[in-house]
């Protein structure tokens, strides 16, 4: 899995004010693109460094098309309250 490696060396490059990322899958998705999506939570709990916030969700029986439908009300709800914390 190249990406997520890459992705993981990427982490140690983020500076400056707290950002947040949000990752999101079906739970229809095939093997490779769900072992994908593992492989980036696994890099952002061993390599997020402290200034990165984040969140996940995966959307039951949803696949490529369905997930945005059901993901981004809850990417947009946690990036509210991220922000809203930030500015407390």
């Amino acid at each position: 899995m190249f990406f997520p490696k890459t992705f993981a060396k990427s982490l140690a490059n983020i500076q400056g004010k707290p950002k947040y990322i949000y990752l999101s899958i079906g739970g229809a998705e095939n093997d490779i693109i769900t072992g994908s999506f593992h492989g980036l939570l696994d890099a952002l709990e061993q390599h997020a460094p402290a200034n990165v916030r984040w969140g996940h969700s995966i959307s039951e029986d949803a696949g490529h098309s369905q997930n945005p439908v059901v993901s981004v009300p809850l990417a947009l709800s946690e990036y509210h309250h991220f922000r809203k914390n930030q500015l407390m």
